[in-house]
C-alpha cells in the first residue's frame, strides 16, 4: 500500500463525480499528474501532496499527505461557470462520503477542505475553478532504532 495506491483510488472516486444541476454534467477527466495542457473540461488536475510525518511509541509511523485536487470548468459565462462550480463542490464532499478509507488503502481521509473559487489561468487558457484539499492518513508499522 501507500500514497500511489491512495492517489489512483481518489482518482477513481473523482472520475465519478457529476452533477444534475444546473446541467447534467461529469467530470470529463482526471488528470493524476499537472499536465502542460488542460484539454477536458470540467476536469481535476491531482498535484503532488505535501507530506507531513509523525513517529510514534511502538514503532508506528503516520504520514498524512496533503493532496490538493484542482478542478476546473471552462465556460463563458462567468456566472454560469460561478453554478457549475458550486454543484462540484458539493459533488466532491459528496463523493468522499461512502469511502474514507480509500478503500483501505489510508487509516483516515479529512476533507475535503474546499477553498472558493476563483479564475485560473491554466497552460494561457482561462478557466474558473476550485482548490480542494484533501489530507490522507496512512499509518504504518516501522522499527525504530
Amino acid at each position: 500500500m501507500g500514497w500511489r495506491v491512495a492517489r489512483s483510488r481518489i482518482a477513481a472516486i473523482l472520475e465519478a463525480v457529476y452533477i444534475t444541476d444546473p446541467m447534467i454534467l461529469a467530470i470529463k477527466r482526471v488528470y493524476v499528474n499537472p499536465p502542460a495542457t488542460v484539454e477536458d473540461a470540467p476536469c481535476f488536475i491531482l498535484l503532488p501532496p505535501a507530506l507531513k510525518v509523525e513517529r510514534g511509541a511502538g514503532g508506528f509511523r503516520i504520514k498524512t499527505y496533503t493532496l490538493r485536487m484542482r478542478c476546473l470548468v471552462s465556460d463563458e459565462a462567468v456566472d454560469r461557470a460561478a453554478d457549475l462550480i458550486d454543484a462540484f463542490r458539493e459533488a466532491v464532499v459528496d463523493a468522499f462520503d461512502g469511502d474514507v478509507t480509500l478503500n483501505h488503502t489510508a487509516s483516515m481521509i479529512v476533507g475535503p477542505n474546499i477553498e472558493e473559487p476563483r479564475g485560473w489561468d491554466y497552460a494561457g487558457r482561462a478557466f474558473v475553478g476550485m482548490d480542494c484539499l484533501l489530507s490522507v492518513h496512512i499509518k504504518e508499522a516501522r522499527s525504530f532504532t
